[in-house]
């Protein structure tokens, strides 16, 4: 277990507020958006957020409504869970929001960056570099875990009871608690950078095509693709496993073990991809949003 304390809702992330950001364009062409780093669906409501605050919203995934985060730094990773977003990001931060325009800034006493978050059973949790794992049921007050590893944490699921991290060196950690924390022997060296489950399935991706596949988060299998590219995010959803990564790369699969490449229409960098409305939503580097109600045909959308 680790240590547990309440936090205040202010300190360190006040350090970070800067003056709204200015910038927008037009995301279909990969114009002049900053970059988009991670996308989440809740609500009934996709939120894309990225850098230099920049946050856009959508019922729809085609008319896309700006807002700001309020605070410049690098942005982990949005999730949704327990009727609110939660932003994760440089030195601890965390913001929370329930409609995903209006958020509240708080701090994690961590000098860490933190890149990935998750609900499941009542309980937030968030990880990060150097095995930062924190814990919440209201994502206000929120207590340090021991992970039992120093490795780069970048992403974390929730599926079948069980919490489900991925990071830097194929490391994989499962708990049921979010707060005792087991190694699962991966089979891979690479970095990863996603994880998703579904259809009773886990499938992990990352770097230079990696996927993995397990039933319980324990025992790993390689998937072998094709892909290439390095792999930044995945979901499930229609069915399917889909995950994005460099260049524009997309790849699906109905059976988390065959995955076809399909076409983005785009060579920008895909590094945020969810679902939610019967639609995939995908966004990346230039502000690309893409998005399908298929997973084989990708448009590119706009935002103001």
């Amino acid at each position: 277990m680790g240590t547990r304390g309440r936090l205040s809702s202010l300190g360190l992330a006040l350090a970070l507020v800067l003056s709204l950001a200015a910038g927008c364009g037009t995301s279909g062409s990969g114009s002049s958006a900053s970059n988009l780093v991670t996308v989440a669906f809740g609500a009934g409501t996709f939120v894309a957020v990225g850098a230099n605050s920049n946050l856009f919203t959508s019922t729809d995934g085609a008319n896309w409504v700006q807002g700001s985060l309020g605070l410049v730094g690098a942005i982990g990773n949005v999730a949704y869970g327990g009727n609110l977003f939660v932003v994760v990001g440089v030195t601890g931060l965390v913001l929370t929001s329930a409609d995903g325009m209006t958020w509240n800034p708080q701090s994690l006493p961590t000098a860490n960056m933190l890149r990935g978050a998750s609900f499941g059973n009542g309980l937030f949790v968030v990880v990060g570099d150097a095995g930062t794992v924190f814990t919440s049921t209201n994502a206000a007050n929120w207590a340090a875990q021991a992970s039992g590893t120093t490795a780069n944490l970048r992403q974390i699921t929730f599926g079948n009871g069980t919490f489900v991290a991925v990071g830097d060196g194929g490391t994989i950690l499962t708990s049921t608690d979010g707060a005792s924390w087991s190694a699962a022997q991966s089979g891979s060296t690479d970095q990863l950078n996603a994880i998703a489950f579904g259809a009773g399935t886990y499938i992990a991706a990352g770097a230079s095509g990696t996927l993995l596949t397990s039933s319980d988060g324990a025992t790993w299998s390689a998937i072998t693709s094709g892909a290439t590219a390095n792999l930044e995010a995945i979901t499930y959803g229609l069915g399917l496993f889909t995950t994005v990564g460099s260049g524009g790369a997309i790849f699906t699969s109905s059976d988390g073990q065959s995955f076809a490449e399909q076409h983005s229409g785009t060579t920008n960098d895909l590094q945020g991809i969810a679902f939610g409305n019967n639609l995939l939503v995908a966004v990346g580097t230039g502000g690309v949003i893409l998005d399908s109600t298929d997973g084989t045909t990708w448009r590119p959308e706009q935002t103001p």
